[in-house]
């Protein structure tokens, strides 16, 4: 089972690999509405990860995946549309 410290840092890792954030301050900042440090602190502790924190992460990334979806919704119905 993935600790709440080894999702942030897999979803921070991930979400740097694609160019949504640059480091683990901006992700902490940005992602987890908390101080530069946080993640690299929670970390080093060790400690268990507020539910609001995961909740604040969610809140930011649910927008993107939403207009995501309809962006996709919409690319696939003018591909049907040109396939006939």
């Amino acid at each position: 089972m993935v600790s709440d410290i080894e999702f942030l840092e897999g979803a921070c890792e991930r979400m740097q690999q694609v160019g949504l954030v640059q480091s683990k301050a901006e992700f902490s900042t940005r992602m987890l509405g908390k101080g530069p440090s946080y993640l690299t602190s929670m970390s080093a502790r060790d400690r268990k990860v507020p539910d609001e924190v995961i909740a604040f992460l969610i809140d930011q990334v649910t927008p993107d995946i939403e207009a995501d979806d309809v962006t996709i919704l919409i690319l696939s119905e003018q591909c049907e549309q040109r396939r006939r």
